[in-house]
């Protein structure tokens, strides 16, 4: 089963704008992000500007798919079959899967 990792601790984010409140469920906002230009050297899809979740916010209803790295930053781990499971998480997996597409264009 091939899971999406993706960086997505707040720590590592230079500006995050809110453009869609609640938008994989209560307290799950989707964002506008600017990077820091350090996050790319963590993760290659942290790069530029991009719309992304905050791991922390998923956190809150999902922990099981949120986990702390080594340095401890928060990484969203989620594979296709899991997120058939439940609407927001099938949000959260399109999210994180059109970022890697436009990262690897």
């Amino acid at each position: 089963m091939k899971r999406l990792r993706k960086l997505l601790d707040r720590r590592w984010v230079k500006f995050a704008d809110n453009i869609g409140p609640n938008f994989a469920g209560p307290g799950i906002n989707l964002y506008f992000v600017e990077w820091l230009e350090e996050a790319a050297n963590v993760d290659t899809t942290a790069l530029g500007t991009t719309t992304a979740f905050l791991a922390h916010e998923i956190k809150m209803r999902y922990p099981e798919i949120v986990y702390q790295d080594e340095d401890g930053f928060d990484w969203v781990i989620l594979s296709a079959e899991e997120a058939k499971k439940d609407r927001d998480l099938k949000k959260i997996f399109l999210i994180m899967s059109a970022g890697l597409w436009m990262v690897n264009e």
